[in-house]
């Protein structure tokens, strides 16, 4: 009887063994990852021409033709030294045409800043775009409420960040051009009058650099082509050890850079530190300026920009692999465990969650799992909500 007894037990043992295997051969397998905490890594690679920082334009103070250029694209243009010469041509049409032309400055002086005090055009757009920041500022508080009692997203309230730095961008521009144009107005009424007198009077004139020595960036010119007054002779770089670098990338791609965000700057092994000065929006892209420093570099050249940024610390990462971006949300599957009939089984429960940044390796997720949940890397399309796998 103790014989038939101890078959039975052991019948049993290899038939729930082999029962337990074959159920599970049929499930299928899925690789999990746990959740951990950490930072993300991101970096920006792009490349662009080395300009100068700061540059200016040199104009013609009379209409006539050009009879001699002194320089050469690349050359360095001494302090006070003459960059062209021009004679003198004009008939009393012109002289009408170069009067009517300074009736003109005056009027845009006036358009852009008037005598009796009362508000222009350009004032109006100020105005305008600081109701404008006002308002985006209040948005800004309220998204912040939001985001702290966990019902925002991280990248929706930086969405709003971002709508009020370009806010503040435009305005700040917008005062810069105002002071720029009116300083700008001043040289060219000066001009005219000057070219009027000498319409009148009859002479010839030079083109002379400022007092500062340049590398002459660009010549609009050419001897034997008439000018007008006001028009662009020569462009000229300051040679200073200071320069900037223009990039376009796609938002997505840049949407972590921020302003004074450190970098490097490489031409042919030679590094030089770089700094962002400036983000704006272009459609789908950032237009990111970064200032490079440099005495190695002469301007003209051709590098990379290397911008690397490590972000805060997050609770709760888990591999790109494992989640499932779709139109509108997003989600991961959670392996879960429970008793059964055969002992304990998984089963995959389908997560909404919910991004708050990632990076090229990695997601943070700021809702919908927990510390200790395991989730499915790469998980299979044919996956359903609950149904039992076999996890490794």
């Amino acid at each position: 009887m103790k014989k038939l007894l101890y078959i039975y037990i052991i019948a049993m043992v290899v038939i729930i063994f082999f029962s337990k295997t074959i159920y599970n051969f049929s499930l299928p397998s899925v690789t999990v990852s746990s959740i951990v905490s950490g930072s993300l890594e991101k970096e920006l690679e792009s490349y662009g021409e080395l300009t100068f920082l700061k540059q200016y334009d040199i104009f013609a103070k009379m209409s006539g033709q050009v009879t001699k250029m002194n320089y050469e694209e690349n050359d360095t243009v001494k302090s006070y030294s003459d960059v062209a010469e021009i004679a003198y041509s004009a008939d009393a049409m012109e002289l009408k045409r170069a009067e009517a032309a300074l009736s003109k400055l005056y009027l845009s002086k006036l358009q852009i800043k008037s005598e009796d005090g009362s508000s222009t055009v350009a004032d109006l757009e100020m105005k305008e775009l600081a109701d404008k920041i006002k308002d985006q500022k209040g948005i800004v508080a309220s998204q912040e409420i939001l985001y702290q009692a966990g019902v925002l997203s991280k990248r929706d309230l930086e969405e709003e960040q971002i709508t009020l730095r370009e806010l503040r961008s435009q305005l700040a521009i917008k005062q810069a051009d105002r002071e720029a144009a009116l300083s700008q107005l001043d040289l060219d009424i000066a001009a005219a009058e000057s070219e009027i007198s000498m319409m009148k009077n009859g002479e010839s004139q030079t083109v002379s650099n400022e007092a500062r020595e340049g590398k002459l960036v660009a010549l609009h010119v050419q001897p034997g082509e008439f000018v007008s007054m006001g028009e662009k002779i020569a462009t000229i770089g300051v040679v200073n050890g200071n320069f900037q670098v223009e990039i376009i990338e796609p938002k997505d791609n840049a949407r972590f850079v921020g302003l004074q965000d450190k970098a490097q700057y490489s031409v042919n092994g030679i590094l030089a530190d770089a700094e962002v000065t400036s983000i704006k929006p272009e459609g789908e892209n950032l237009k990111i300026t970064f200032n490079v420093s440099s005495d190695q570099f002469t301007g003209g050249e051709y590098g990379k920009i290397i911008l690397s940024k490590v972000s805060e610390n997050y609770d709760i990462l888990v591999p790109n692999d494992a989640v499932v971006r779709e139109e509108y949300s997003s989600y991961v599957w959670v392996v879960k465990a429970r008793n059964g009939s055969l002992g304990q089984e998984y089963y995959a429960v389908k997560t909404r969650v919910f991004i708050a940044d990632y990076d090229d390796n990695n997601t943070a997720i700021s809702r919908g799992i927990y510390s200790g949940d395991d989730v499915i890397l790469n998980p299979p399309e044919e996956l359903e909500n609950n149904e039992r796998v076999l996890p490794y």
